[in-house]
């Protein structure tokens, strides 16, 4: 339990002084904006490829976790899918607010998994984790792509979805991660070392960011689009998965 803390500790105290820096208004809000992206372009996917590329399945028998996600992930996004006829005829929520719903309900936050296998399973939780991101995160991102572009900008059309999906960089990244470790060769070690430092980076600027982007207000009245995904992501996919594994 203390190590589990430990672990996670140091996530929230990232977080807070986001929210804090964000608060006191000590950088110029465009800023903020910019961290976003270069976290999105940049720093996150390549986190991606290179936890990817470095991870060491040697000796790691993980057929039946690769087996019960390859079921989960899918039935998480019928059933996330099948919720938004109710939400809409309830007046729950709408079409651009389910893309949020749907998003927050599949994707899943690589930062904490990282920092708690790292501290209490090193160095076979970084391998199982880096095998759990190439396993899902291709499929989340093309399907989130999809239902994000479909529900937010309903004029879009089949080679706008597939240019978003072709052209998403967490995408890219773990393709890229996968075909890298496909390779008859390493990568050339300055190079991996510099995807590493990268990397390190990404965690603690991404959630900094994270930090500055909560709205702390929004727990005082809740709304559906905040518990709904909160209930599927904390109870119905866990329980989903352990049930399937």
């Amino acid at each position: 339990m203390q190590a589990t803390f430990e672990s996670i500790l140091p996530i929230f105290l990232l977080i807070l002084c986001g929210n804090i820096l964000r608060r006191v208004d000590v950088i110029d809000p465009a800023g903020w904006h910019g961290i976003d992206q270069l976290g999105y372009w940049f720093f996150y996917p390549t986190l991606i490829l290179v936890t990817i590329v470095n991870a060491d399945f040697t000796g790691l028998q993980l057929d039946a976790m690769m087996l019960a996600l390859a079921i989960t992930v899918p039935l998480m996004f019928v059933f996330v899918l099948s919720l938004w006829p109710f939400l809409r005829k309830a007046g729950l929520a709408g079409a651009a607010e389910f893309s949020s719903i749907f998003q927050t309900s599949i994707r899943w936050n690589g930062f904490m998994a990282l920092a708690i296998a790292q501290k209490l399973f090193p160095p076979a939780g970084m391998a199982v984790v880096a095998l759990v991101m190439a396993i899902i995160i291709l499929p989340i991102n093309l399907v989130t792509v999809f239902v994000v572009t479909r529900f937010a900008d309903r004029t879009a059309n089949w080679p706008t979805l597939i240019r978003r999906m072709a052209t998403n960089p967490m995408v890219i990244a773990a393709a890229g991660g996968l075909l890298l470790r496909a390779l008859p060769f390493e990568l050339f070690a300055p190079v991996n070392k510099t995807l590493q430092l990268i990397g390190q980076a990404a965690l603690g600027l991404g959630l900094v960011g994270i930090g500055a982007g909560l709205r702390l207000d929004s727990l005082v009245k809740p709304r559906i689009a905040i518990l709904v995904p909160v209930a599927v992501k904390l109870v119905v996919f866990p329980a989903l998965l352990l049930a399937i594994s």
